[in-house]
């Protein structure tokens, strides 16, 4: 066990000590997006979702999102743009923004994985205006980040560090850690690529203290890779070693295409300068298969490439012709100078063995040109890094100032805004009490009224009480005297008439009645208007009675007072209650006495 550890440890450093120039600037690897590979499970049900119309349409996008990242981004290019291109139909469709931009990015991260630069750039682009529309600052940081990247990939390092930057400001102010580790690793990634290894492993470091922190294991991944290969520059090979036996590790333990495949790389590398071609070649091929898997043009023609040399220092030069041919026509796609340079001296080397002056005479001339751009380009770098170097300590030396002023601003903002707070708090209180007292007498009030109401109507029950027992004495005491006056014989019927006439003129019943007739009227208009109001069918008879309902007077006083049969009173009541809409079980006093 001991043995194969050394091995692997002792392949690694191969890998790092004999890479060739393509393969370092491989190994850093730049985070295009947060969105990784993570596996092909749940992939059913969230394409579900997106079928499923029913679902609510954040549900829809959310899914589609996550079918996309998880199942196609890094493995199927050209299937994540068919369905991030689904993706934002809908979105626009119901005008949101956010998902529409959302949409936008992931077909940039897409096009910039695949090696198509200036598609993927529109892309970026058409989503940062609609997430500056909208005012999303952290999706502008994402979309600042993978323009960084993507010029950073177009060799365009001056505008590659300024993106990185503006993105590093933002997430700084947004506390987005998963953006500022993005942002440090790709700003170290520039710098790397300007050769200042001292201050690339700076960002590096940082960016991998960040990843262990997170728990973010790709992320950890590659940036075990760069800081180990910042060691391995500076001489440091301890300590690239130690790096590398955790990266190692951790990626046994969690496997990734896109790590997997550099690894094989570097083997293949280390295989070939050992001089063992036969393992190398396996080596290149199957990180090739993997490559064209996933759709990882610049790499797919540097696999090619090198697959075309050993087949080149073995002889097999028919071979060599295919491999370099397809391998330059995906670098002039992807418009990589480098990989150009590289391949036309190649196959400048093999025409000139295979006796085509004609296409060796190509072959050199494309070579000298993409080499004098690259020796441009390398002027341009050493420019570009003395104006970061001075923009690098002259932004160091504004950001200590602003940072003075921040915090003096801060404790200004701080107190005028515990002062600010506290005559709100003081505001609220007073209004808020004076709400509560006004509440507090309107109830009162609202409770004396109702008192006062309560003691006039029982008041006025006491004088209907009394009325209708008056009346029905005299009533009682009407009908007693008429019928014996009926058993006198000797007197005569008209006679008789005038005598009960003048008894009813005595008894006075018609005025109790008048009496009782305004006692009626002193109900409260409150009662009568809510008895027309909810129930218009009843008659002037039937709200009368209902009136008398009310003054709890029986069936007998009701029907003293107007004249008629105890049984009809009957009758009139169950009639209100079937207009009135009341169950049989329902008291009608007591409903008629709730609208008083």
């Amino acid at each position: 066990m001991v043995a194969c550890g050394r091995a692997a440890i002792f392949y690694f450093i191969l890998i790092f000590v004999f890479l060739d120039r393509h393969l370092k600037k491989l190994l850093f690897i730049l985070l295009l997006s947060p969105i990784f590979t993570i596996g092909q499970s749940n992939l059913d049900s969230l394409w579900n979702i997106w079928l499923d119309q029913s679902q609510q349409d954040t549900s829809r996008l959310i899914a589609i999102d996550n079918f996309i990242s998880k199942g196609y981004l890094f493995t199927q290019p050209d299937s994540a743009i068919y369905f991030a291109d689904l993706q934002f139909e809908l979105a626009k469709t119901r005008d949101l923004k956010i998902w529409m931009a959302k949409a936008l990015r992931i077909k940039g991260v897409t096009f910039s994985i695949k090696g198509d630069q200036k598609k993927s750039i529109t892309h970026f682009n058409q989503a940062l205006a609609i997430y500056t529309e909208v005012d999303d600052v952290k999706g502008r940081g994402s979309i600042y980040s993978d323009l960084g990247s993507a010029h950073r990939s177009r060799g365009d390092l001056s505008s590659a560090i300024n993106y990185q930057t503006d993105a590093l400001s933002i997430a700084k102010s947004t506390n987005d850690t998963s953006l500022i580790q993005r942002c440090l690793s790709n700003i170290g990634t520039i710098y790397s690529d300007l050769g200042d290894t001292k201050k690339a492993l700076i960002y590096f470091e940082k960016n991998l203290k960040g990843g262990s922190t997170n728990g973010n294991v790709h992320h950890e991944l590659i940036a075990l890779n760069n800081v180990a290969t910042c060691h391995q520059e500076m001489g440091n090979y301890e300590t690239a070693l130690k790096y590398l036996t955790q990266g190692l590790k951790l990626e046994e333990a969690n496997p990734d295409k896109r790590v997997k495949s550099t690894m094989l790389e570097g083997i293949g590398q280390a295989k070939l300068s050992l001089g063992d071609t036969v393992n190398a070649m396996q080596y290149f091929k199957h990180a090739l298969s993997i490559h064209r898997e996933i759709q990882d043009n610049e790499r797919v023609s540097l696999d090619l490439l090198n697959i075309a040399k050993i087949h080149f220092n073995k002889g097999m030069l028919d071979s060599t012709e295919i491999y370099s041919t397809e391998s330059l026509e995906i670098a002039n796609k992807i418009e990589s100078v480098m990989l150009i340079a590289d391949i036309s001296q190649l196959r400048y080397e093999l025409f000139k063995v295979q006796g085509k002056p004609g296409n060796a005479l190509e072959m050199f001339e494309m070579m000298v040109t993409y080499r004098d751009r690259l020796k441009n380009e390398e002027i341009e770098r050493n420019v570009i890094r003395q104006e970061f170097k001075h923009e690098y300590d002259l932004k160091k030396s504004m950001d200590e100032k602003q940072k003075k002023v921040d915090e003096k601003l801060n404790r200004i903002k701080i107190t005028s805004i515990s002062i600010a707070l506290g005559v709100v708090i003081i505001f609220f209180l007073f209004y808020r009490s004076n709400v509560i007292k006004k509440r507090k007498l309107q109830n009162q009030l609202a409770a004396n009224e109702k008192e006062i109401l309560n003691l006039k109507i029982q008041e006025e029950n006491r004088n209907v009480q009394a009325l209708s027992h008056e009346l029905l004495v005299k009533q009682d005491f009407s009908e007693k005297l008429i019928n014996q006056l009926g058993q006198i014989e000797s007197l005569s019927k008209p006679e008789i008439k005038n005598i009960e006439f003048f008894i009813q003129n005595e008894l006075d019943v018609k005025s109790s009645r008048a009496e009782l007739q305004n006692q009626m009227g002193n109900l409260s208009s409150n009662f009568y208007n809510e008895l027309k109001i909810k129930h218009p069918s009843l008659s002037d008879i039937e709200i009368k009675v209902a009136a008398m309902v009310v003054m709890n007077m029986s069936n007998k006083e009701i029907a003293i007072s107007r004249n008629m049969e105890p049984s009809s009173v009957r009758v009139a009541k169950n009639r209100i209650k079937n207009k009135i809409g009341l169950p049989k079980d329902t008291s009608l006093s007591d409903y008629l006495t709730g609208l008083l």
